[in-house]
């Protein structure tokens, strides 16, 4: 008896002798390889306790995950692609982390045969990752080209790509964020709430839906199913040949159903469309358009802890209020959601000084991250603390001195969506910068 409590004894030491080292490795990168090496390191890092300590879990929120930072891409190709694959301007990458100022793109995903080049990140959910990538093929005389789509799973899986087929339309050459394609979103099992734990292949399938707008200004909607490997014919969406497309171009969704953000200029709308059932509809939210700081920054459209599409906007003073949808199914069919319906409250004063550049929905967190004044920080949507992201001096120098998101080239991820010069108001052509957030769920070797 005492030989088997001498053990227990020094098992739990070496528990708590590997939960200090595992606290102190340089970033998140290492402490998944360790998770990965055994059942024991693996019970040991999804513990909790451990989680909460290590700041990957939040006590307000629903599930532990990982913000590792933000890709972008700041050059733009030229008109005809090389031929020669030579890796070259693959997408930028900001690490969130701690220690990661060294991290590219490349760190994430295998790019020595080129194809990344120059690609555009566009979304990402749940540990996947969706870019535009450029073929060398040049486009043709009417400067229009196919569509060329792939999803990878940085830090997951470097050498994993899925490349998708091109969908049944073809999108002016140029800025993908042009005059066709309006939205695009990433959807997983998950999303549809029919995950079996058990069912890896299931776990591991996902889609892809788009928004564009043909030559006669109607609007489409189409999807893709890694399951199948195949697109869906595209369906119309005529009730927002009216609108114009503002806020996200990636949607965000509820239960299945992707929403978009759109105006007319004086209401709001979201276009919502159901990717099992292909159901489309239009729903006017009770925010109107203001004037000042609320017209350049359009509602910033979220998901609430109890899966429900959520809003931030702005006031002019800087207080950011969250509207929360209250008491209705998110796949609603259409129609005007009444002012009842929603639940306004302030949610945190950033003040009017310093200008927001970024802001992202983390939605496996439950919190914004904003970036102001050079600083990134979460807000958290239900408990509304605001907590600072604790970076070395070293990366945020970094990110001050390149300054990699300027605000003349409207590379905020909150925008209008329209951009104006020489007196003429067009879509917002620049590539927004994308969050990549991963689920903190890890398989033992």
């Amino acid at each position: 008896m005492a030989k088997a409590a001498c053990v227990g004894a020094a098992g739990e030491l070496l528990d708590d002798l590997l939960l200090v080292v595992f606290e102190h490795l340089p970033g998140v990168q290492d402490l998944l390889r360790c998770a990965a090496t055994c059942k024991q390191w693996l019970c040991l890092i999804k513990d909790p306790v451990f989680l909460r300590r290590i700041g990957l879990w939040p006590e307000t929120a629903p599930h532990p995950s990982v913000l590792v930072g933000i890709f972008y891409q700041n050059v733009a190709a030229s008109a005809i692609q090389p031929v020669r694959r030579i890796p070259d301007s693959p997408p930028q990458f900001l690490s969130l982390q701690a220690g990661g100022g060294h991290l590219t793109f490349d760190s994430f995903v295998a790019n020595d045969d080129g194809l990344f080049n120059f690609a555009r990140p566009l979304a990402s959910r749940r540990g996947l990752l969706l870019v535009r990538i450029l073929l060398p093929t040049p486009a043709d005389h009417q400067r229009r080209e196919k569509l060329h789509l792939a999803v990878c799973r940085p830090l997951i899986d470097k050498r994993g790509r899925h490349l998708l087929p091109p969908p049944p339309f073809l999108v002016n050459h140029g800025f993908i964020n042009g005059l066709r394609l309006t939205g695009y979103a990433l959807l997983t099992d998950e999303d549809h709430r029919a995950i079996d734990d058990l069912d890896q292949q299931r776990r591991s399938s996902f889609q892809v839906v788009l928004t564009y707008t043909g030559a006669n200004r109607v609007m489409y909607a189409c999807g893709y199913s890694s399951a199948t490997d195949s697109w869906s014919t595209p369906i119309k969406c005529h009730q927002v040949s009216h609108l114009s497309r503002c806020g996200p171009y990636a949607g965000v969704v509820t239960c299945g159903t992707v929403h978009w953000l759109f105006t007319d200029q004086r209401s709001f709308y979201t276009l919502n469309v159901s990717v099992a059932t292909a159901h489309v509809s239009l729903t006017k939210i009770p925010i109107n358009v203001h004037a000042g700081e609320q017209r350049r920054r359009v509602p910033f459209p979220c998901v609430t802890g109890e899966r429900k599409l959520s809003f931030v906007s702005i006031r002019d003073d800087g207080v950011l209020e969250l509207w929360a949808k209250q008491g209705q199914d998110d796949n609603d069919h259409g129609g005007e959601a009444a002012a009842g319906g929603w639940l306004r409250s302030d949610l945190i004063n950033l003040g009017s000084g310093d200008k927001i550049n970024l802001v992202f929905f983390a939605e496996r967190r439950g919190a914004m991250l904003v970036e102001q004044g050079g600083a990134f920080f979460t807000i958290d949507l239900k408990s509304k603390e605001k907590a600072l992201v604790d970076l070395k001096g070293e990366e945020m120098e970094h990110v001050r001195g390149i300054c990699r998101f300027p605000m003349h080239r409207c590379s905020s991820s909150w925008c209008s969506g329209f951009h104006c010069s020489w007196g003429r108001i067009s879509p917002c052509a620049y590539n927004k910068p994308v969050l990549y957030e991963v689920d903190w769920i890890i398989e033992a070797r």
